[in-house]
């Protein structure tokens, strides 16, 4: 990653603070956006006090606008722009009966919309390049289903597709466009809102073949190989980054039979 230029959104916290981080350690120069201006700023001190060429834009990526700014600075800053990581991330979480249409539409915002307004305006300086890598981070959702997220479910479905039309189009250019379907990954967020008991804790490690729970480091690293020039050859490809949960048949966590020859505990008889 040295000399690389990388333009990473939703960058103050989570997954996004995690590739960033890795990205710097690599050496490359970063952009990064965030709403939070604190966080990203406190993000960007320490990057540059490690020796990181820092810019920081403050703003929502549901705007054009901030993205539009994004990809300016680093045109001025640096003269070009090799990565851009589409990772920001909010989304509201109801069944499709109770969402409202402003909380669908202010997730596809958020989610799908602002990674449109981020290849916008960075392929036209990547085409000039003749290269560049885009990673967009999709999610494990758009194989498969919870209760209460159609909104975001529609999102990240659509990212990946959205993914291998960019591929397509653009490969010409030497433009690469991947993805990640981040599995369930700890994050702050995530640790301040469902792991939140022990039970709810064990469930999340049980639901994962490798029996533990992914961090934001482990989706860093994948960002990191499909940015490189080590995935040169790489191009429209999703990759699944969640321990193996999304290739583990769901009886297996519920059927006696299934749970003792995987290793796991019973369950306790339900109450009738």
């Amino acid at each position: 990653m040295k000399a690389k230029i990388a333009l990473i959104t939703g960058a103050a916290a989570g997954i996004g603070r995690a590739i960033a981080t890795r990205f710097a350690a690599e050496g490359a120069s970063l952009v990064l956006v965030d709403k939070d201006a604190v966080g990203v700023q406190d993000l960007a001190g320490t990057l540059a006090a490690q020796d990181t060429a820092v810019e920081v834009i403050v703003g929502s990526v549901a705007e054009e606008e901030t993205l539009r700014r994004a990809v300016a600075r680093a045109e001025e800053r640096f003269g070009r722009l090799d990565i851009l990581v589409n990772n920001a991330y909010d989304a509201v979480h109801r069944p499709v009966t109770e969402l409202t249409a402003d909380e669908w539409h202010y997730t596809l915002e958020v989610c799908l919309t602002a990674v449109f307004y981020g290849v916008k305006h960075a392929i036209p300086i990547m085409q000039r390049q003749r290269s560049g890598a885009i990673v967009n981070l999709s999610s494990v959702n758009s194989l498969v289903a919870a209760p209460g997220r159609p909104a975001y479910t529609a999102a990240k479905g659509a990212i990946a597709a959205l993914t291998l039309q960019l591929a397509v189009e653009y490969g010409r250019d030497g433009i690469r466009t991947n993805a990640i379907r981040p599995g369930f990954t700890v994050t702050e967020d995530v640790e301040r809102t469902i792991l939140v008991t022990a039970a709810e804790r064990q469930a999340a490690i049980e639901s994962c073949p490798m029996r533990r729970l992914g961090r934001p480091e482990d989706i860093a690293a994948a960002a990191l190989f499909l940015a490189s020039d080590e995935a040169v050859y790489v191009n429209g490809a999703v990759l699944t980054v969640d321990g193996g949960a999304s290739a583990l048949w769901p009886a297996t966590l519920v059927r006696p039979s299934l749970r003792q020859q995987a290793g796991l505990p019973p369950l306790p008889l339900a109450q009738e």
